[in-house]
């Protein structure tokens, strides 16, 4: 197939947050994104095996798809993959892996609690932003307390605590839907570079979702009661919490509606003590 192209292929590319054009010319794919990858300082194996996990692990046939681009085409290079070199390097801020995994644990379960905080925006009634405030306080202290839960990703935990083995191997947990993965996905980020890069394409996934669920229920029961009756240590255990959470491969991700609902008779303090 690329005796049919006979010579070299101008192609346009740019960065995936970027407006500037770079013009790369190519006789194959396989130049291409060396070309290309070396541009944008990204390696290589890890722009690969982003891609074979962004298609089901399926490999993709660059060749068949260079001759069929025709020569002004803008090629886009994911330019944040080298944000996720630079992100997924240990640097000089942490003196283990385990750190850095605990730290990358943290980031991802305080985006959680960002995402609490943000729905204060949505609420107009003076009262229920309130006390939705004082809720939001509670899981905040709660979370901290627990240390943004980063035992999750981290091989020095306790084996109750961590999600990984000792040796730092990871396992997908299934989909939302599922007890198990059927594919068997595993990954051991603390190996190399590329497999850290890899494990940030992996999702906690909430069972009971996060943003169709956990907080519009959170909502909903404010609107009648104060944040006092509520029983927050059930909404922290949904949002940041194993109770809740699976890690799952982005093949095991399922992004459409979970259809599963918070158990009403856990919402409310009082109604637990009528139980």
């Amino acid at each position: 197939m690329f005796g049919l192209l006979g010579k070299n292929k101008p192609v346009k590319i740019r960065g995936y947050s970027e407006n500037r054009k770079y013009g790369v010319a190519a006789k194959n794919v396989k130049e291409l994104l060396k070309k290309s990858c070396k541009l944008f300082q990204v390696s290589v194996r890890t722009y690969e095996l982003l891609l074979g996990f962004a298609f089901s692990t399926t490999r993709v046939f660059f060749n068949l798809f260079l001759i069929l681009m025709p020569s002004t085409t803008k090629g886009i290079l994911p330019e944040e993959l080298n944000e996720h070199n630079k992100k997924c390097s240990v640097d000089a801020r942490f003196k283990t892996k385990s750190a850095y995994m605990k730290f990358n644990c943290e980031s991802r379960i305080r985006s959680y609690m960002k995402e609490v905080d943000d729905a204060t925006k949505t609420i107009e009634k003076a009262r229920v932003r309130t006390e939705f405030l004082k809720a939001s306080k509670c899981l905040a202290e709660m979370l901290k307390a627990a240390k943004y839960n980063g035992c999750y990703f981290d091989r020095t935990e306790k084996e109750p605590h961590r999600l990984c083995t000792k040796d730092g191997w990871f396992t997908c947990q299934g989909p939302f839907d599922q007890a198990e993965c059927q594919t068997l996905h595993s990954i051991n980020p603390y190996s190399s570079r590329d497999s850290r890069i890899v494990f940030s394409t992996w999702n906690l996934d909430h069972r009971i979702e996060k943003k169709r669920t956990i907080i519009p229920t959170l909502l909903e029961a404010l609107q009648n009661h104060k944040s006092t009756d509520i029983n927050l240590k059930y909404f922290y255990q949904l949002l940041f919490s194993r109770k809740n959470l699976k890690l799952v491969h982005i093949v095991c991700h399922k992004k459409g509606h979970h259809d599963l609902l918070c158990d009403p008779k856990k919402i409310v303090i009082n109604a637990i003590l009528r139980c």
